[in-house]
């Protein structure tokens, strides 16, 4: 069976309740995408700004590629 293409049931479902996970842990990433975008660099503290949410965007990506390789693993053991 071959999910990518919408076959399967219950292999569907999983795909689609790992799918749920993966855009929940993307949320925080993207709202990080969507602060930096509204800061202007060279308004007051702007620069500090930008390379704090730099700091946390390393990091919150750090997590996310921790979540995908667990995923991947579990996906591979079934």
């Amino acid at each position: 069976m071959n999910v990518v293409e919408g076959e399967g049931g219950q292999e569907g479902q999983e795909s689609l309740d790992q799918l749920d996970v993966l855009v929940e842990h993307f949320r925080p990433i993207e709202k990080l995408f969507q602060l930096m975008g509204a800061v202007a660099p060279d308004a007051f503290g702007g620069a500090s700004l930008v390379r704090g949410c730099s700091e946390i965007g390393l990091n919150l990506s750090a997590q996310f590629r921790e979540t995908l390789e667990r995923v991947h693993r579990r996906v591979e053991d079934e």
